[in-house]
């Protein structure tokens, strides 16, 4: 069984060549155990917003990608540990995603106006029963013998 995950990777700065290897190198780190990834999304070279240490090496910018990856959850703990081990992988964090059920959506459930689509009537009578957090009822029995409001 195989979980989705999303993990953010902050990659030190240096040429495309040897990027394209350390990313290499972090796939391979999925593929070992039966991983697959799903998607790769650079957002691009910037400055980080504190100084990063790691080595006892300054980082000031880095590399920033995103990837969205299939694992089995028992082994996530170890793919984690191989993240901190990379020397060219700065910060790593590690996601899990939630499993949304698929809803169809239809055009004329959509242009109906709100109280009347099904999921706001659903979300109505899930209120009628749970009620809400806020409906908390003051009590007067705060060991003062006045109220201190008046």
């Amino acid at each position: 069984m195989f979980t989705i995950y999303d993990v953010t990777l902050l990659m030190r700065v240096m040429p495309k060549i040897e990027l394209a290897s350390a990313l290499k190198r972090v796939a391979g780190n999925i593929f070992d155990k039966g991983g697959i990834i799903r998607r790769i999304d650079n957002i691009g070279q910037k400055p980080m917003p504190y100084k990063i240490s790691k080595s006892s090496v300054p980082y000031r910018e880095a590399c920033y990608f995103i990837m969205e990856f299939h694992y089995p959850p028992n082994h996530i703990a170890a793919l984690h540990q191989a993240f901190i081990r990379d020397v060219d992988v700065i910060r790593s964090q590690i996601f899990e995603k939630p499993n949304y059920p698929k809803q169809e959506c239809t055009f004329e459930e959509e242009m109906k106006p709100a109280p009347y689509r099904s999921e706001v009537q659903e979300m109505i009578a899930n209120r009628k029963i749970r009620g809400t957090r806020f409906t908390k009822n003051f009590a007067y029995n705060n060991g003062l013998d006045y109220n201190p409001l008046n």
